[in-house]
């Protein structure tokens, strides 16, 4: 009884509906920042390459994305199958000493080269392919859910020669990924190049620490969330939620014919449950495995 005429007060109806409408702003805000464009982390010790090296063996490195899967947000990891191509021209082989950086799993991370010895070109320069398939770790940012935006990357460099001797470049003009590509749940949006510079803070007990940094590329598949996934899962069920519960806690026994303190209080305990088991199922949408 006390709830019934606490709520039938036209006091608290206008706390609840600045309650509310604070809440509503919160939300408009919250996507307005979703749709800014969103840029991934980048670790302190990788720059990127301003300038190449005079004396330093440049090579191409062209990437072509063909299969993504196992993504995995809760984990930070995802699987990737793609070509990887090198071109150069010099005396070592860049191909020796490759590491994928992010790479995770190294017994599962299979290497083939589409040659058993690099090809020579018209133009003098080495050729080698490689199709590789492995898991790679990611940070993924969630800061911006559910109009996240995530970068696949793959990031590989030099184990031996630094970037005073050996620069690895994107080739731009033919790297990409397939027509095919796809990933459940996600939009793909476009791919991106850089090429960096990564320095270690340490000497991996060597006396003499090698100072110069060692060169590294990376590629990026970008991927967003769909847009229909958050208006039809998230944001349409939490206005249908939130509207009722207004409703059932706002509205005067007299303008809903509800006399009952029981029947008036079972509206807005039923909503309270709704919005707990949407957010379970939001967190089991975000931090399940998803392709």
């Amino acid at each position: 009884m006390f709830v019934s005429k606490w709520l039938s007060q036209r006091s608290t109806r206008r706390l609840l509906a600045l309650i509310l409408g604070a809440i509503a702003l919160l939300t408009v805000l919250r996507l307005a920042m979703g749709f800014l464009p969103q840029h991934p982390p980048t670790g302190s010790s990788f720059k990127s390459l301003e300038a190449i090296p005079v004396r330093a063996q440049q090579v191409q490195v062209g990437f072509y994305g063909l299969n993504i899967y196992e993504l995995d947000i809760s984990n930070d990891t995802y699987r990737l199958d793609a070509y990887v191509w090198f071109r150069w021209k010099g005396e070592i082989d860049p191909i020796a000493d490759l590491e994928f950086a992010n790479a995770v799993e190294d017994w599962g991370m299979t290497q083939k080269p589409g040659y058993e010895k690099p090809q020579k070109q018209p133009d003098g320069s080495w050729y080698q392919i490689l199709r590789i398939e492995g898991r790679f770790v990611q940070p993924f940012s969630l800061s911006r859910y559910p109009l996240d935006q995530q970068h696949l990357s793959m990031t590989l460099e030099n184990s031996i020669y630094t970037a005073k001797d050996l620069v690895y470049v994107a080739d731009t003009k033919d790297s990409g990924y397939a027509d095919t590509l796809s990933i459940q749940g996600w939009d793909i949006t476009g791919w991106k190049s850089y090429n960096l510079l990564h320095s270690y803070p340490s000497n991996f007990g060597l006396s003499e620490p090698e100072t110069s940094p060692y060169s590294a590329v990376r590629f990026e598949i970008v991927v967003a969330r769909p847009i229909n996934y958050f208006i039809w899962k998230l944001l349409l069920p939490l206005i249908i939620v939130l509207a009722s519960g207004w409703g059932g806690a706002t509205t005067t026994p007299k303008l809903r014919r509800i006399t009952d303190c029981n029947s008036r209080n079972s509206l807005t305990n039923n909503c309270l449950s709704a919005t707990v088991l949407l957010r379970s199922g939001t967190r089991n949408g975000l931090f399940g495995a998803v392709g």
